[in-house]
């Protein structure tokens, strides 16, 4: 449980300064995915098939950093209110459960460059999603909403990871 007489003080939700402890959360994620990455992201796009109506390199950025902003506000949400027995401590796993395997999915397409794994890892990640899903409408969270359009962008994701496997597979 994340309340209670057995926990440190900085433990007890609502934190002070959830913004701060969720700003932390989103860079340490987003500084794990650039370190997964590697250097050679516009060189791995460049060598791959493209499937039609393909996003840009660019418009893949600016959905990485609305990624982080929506999850900044998901956690400071999540740490800045009174606790639910079960769905918070949920929440907060599957978020960070989602932050490290969006990480580990930049390491297998970018590094490894394994595209029939990297498209078979969307599987559990979007368990994953969709398990935070239902612990944010049991929390009645207030990002829900925000969260389903994310939720639809992985439906498109999923169908890109899919065609550029099926392009690619021979190269």
């Amino acid at each position: 449980m994340l309340y209670g007489p057995a926990l440190p003080a900085f433990l007890l939700l609502p934190l002070p300064n959830a913004w701060a402890w969720a700003l932390a959360a989103c860079i340490a994620a987003a500084l794990l995915e650039g370190i997964l990455s590697g250097t050679q992201i516009r060189s791995r796009f460049e060598e791959l098939r493209p499937r039609k109506f393909a996003l840009p390199l660019w418009a893949w950025s600016i959905i990485g950093g609305a990624y982080y902003v929506f999850f900044f506000f998901l956690l400071r949400s999540l740490l800045d209110r009174r606790p639910t027995p079960f769905w918070t401590p949920a929440a907060l796993l599957l978020s960070a459960g989602l932050l490290l395997s969006n990480a580990y999915w930049n390491w297998i397409f970018f590094r490894k460059k394994d595209l029939f794994l990297s498209f078979v890892f969307f599987a559990p990640y979007l368990l994953l999603a969709a398990l935070l899903a239902v612990a944010l409408f049991r929390l009645r969270s207030s990002m829900l909403g925000w969260y389903i359009l994310y939720l639809a962008y992985l439906v498109y994701a999923a169908c890109w990871g899919h065609s550029v496997w099926r392009l690619n597979r021979h190269s």
